[in-house]
């Protein structure tokens, strides 16, 4: 509570068996503030040689005020760097968040170089191969191709129009955040979500409390117009907070991606029956580990061949069965292609 008003935290919260309800609130809004530092600090997956820059206000944004934008990115990567620095200004602790990016760089680099190959060899095959795509003309489908990062797009990638890049495990661009959430950041923006819900919650607590316990030199409490008024524009931040922490635990439990869960009828390896109105995933393995995947992202957060068998073992039984119908036989002795290409889009 502001400590400007009548009675506060000197006054009627000055309690001792308020201070850890004190203590819990500022350290679930200092968590707050340095997950929205980290989620704009992490590099959450680009797709790019050059590896990935900071700032995420590129001039191909479409939100209006760049300058502003820029301004605050500018903040924001100034305060990781302190947070990063903090714990005795030590050269260990100040590395901790370049090392993060730093391998996460060389294993982003690693993979589009793959993917480009894949990319070039594809486009040599429509050079060369007459009709592919066409009855007879491959034994596999084509990948889908971006010819804006010049890659074969994994699964679960997509090309984000504001940073203009292809970014794996791609949720969303979050206007909120100012960044792109992606494989690696996400945890940060979920922590965000949920430590700044909590914090609305313990901000709720207070306030009522402050309202009920008045004191008798004040007429038991009475209307205090100030702290009603803040009560109901901080609701406004727990309305929000809480129903993305919501809407991200229900994603995660089904391991989507909101890009995913919006777009349900563009992905192959997806099965939606509106009946049940459930998802057939392939990479769901469960609350609890698709938690600690999200936590912990790996290969298997893209990869068919990770995936949960059952449901991987079904969808190729259906690839198999729509290709044979189609006069395509598959070669049997090329797993290793077939496993490559169920991991590209």
């Amino acid at each position: 509570m502001p400590l400007s008003f009548r009675h506060g935290i000197a006054g009627r919260l000055h309690d001792s068996a308020y201070l850890p309800l004190h203590i819990l609130t500022i350290f679930f809004l200092a968590a707050t503030y340095a997950s929205i530092i980290l989620v704009n600090r992490t590099d959450p997956g680009v797709l790019s040689v050059t590896g990935f820059t900071a700032s995420n206000a590129a001039p191909t944004s479409h939100y209006g005020g760049r300058g502003i934008l820029a301004a605050l990115t500018g903040i924001l990567h100034n305060l990781g760097n302190t947070v990063c620095g903090l714990g005795g200004a030590t050269r260990e602790s100040s590395m901790i968040c370049a090392n993060e990016n730093g391998r996460i760089k060389r294993e982003m680099q690693n993979l589009t170089r793959e993917l480009r190959n894949q990319y070039e060899e594809t486009l040599e095959r429509f050079a060369t191969e007459d009709g592919l795509g066409k009855e007879g003309a491959s034994d596999v489908a084509p990948p889908s191709l971006c010819h804006s990062c010049h890659i074969a797009k994994p699964l679960r990638s997509k090309h984000c129009r504001i940073i203009n890049k292809c970014v794996v495990l791609f949720d969303h661009h979050c206007p909120f955040v100012g960044t792109t959430i992606g494989l690696y950041n996400y945890r940060y923006f979920y922590s965000f979500v949920f430590c700044m819900t909590v914090a609305e919650i313990f901000f709720g607590i207070t306030g009522i409390c402050y309202l009920r316990h008045g004191r008798q030199d004040d007429g038991g409490g009475g209307r205090e117009y100030k702290i009603i008024f803040l009560a109901l524009y901080l609701s406004l931040f727990g309305l929000l907070s809480s129903g993305l922490c919501i809407y991200h635990t229900q994603l995660i439990n089904k391991d989507l991606t909101t890009n995913e869960h919006t777009n349900l009828h563009r992905f192959k390896y997806l099965t939606y029956d509106p009946a049940t109105r459930t998802v057939s995933n392939p990479f769901d393995k469960g609350f609890v580990r698709n938690f600690l995947g999200r936590l912990k992202p790996w290969k298997g957060s893209y990869m068919l061949a990770y995936c949960n068998l059952d449901q991987r073992g079904e969808m190729e039984n259906d690839i198999d069965f729509n290709q044979k119908k189609k006069g395509i036989e598959l070669k049997r002795d090329e797993e290793e292609t077939k496993d490559l290409m169920l991991n590209v889009v």
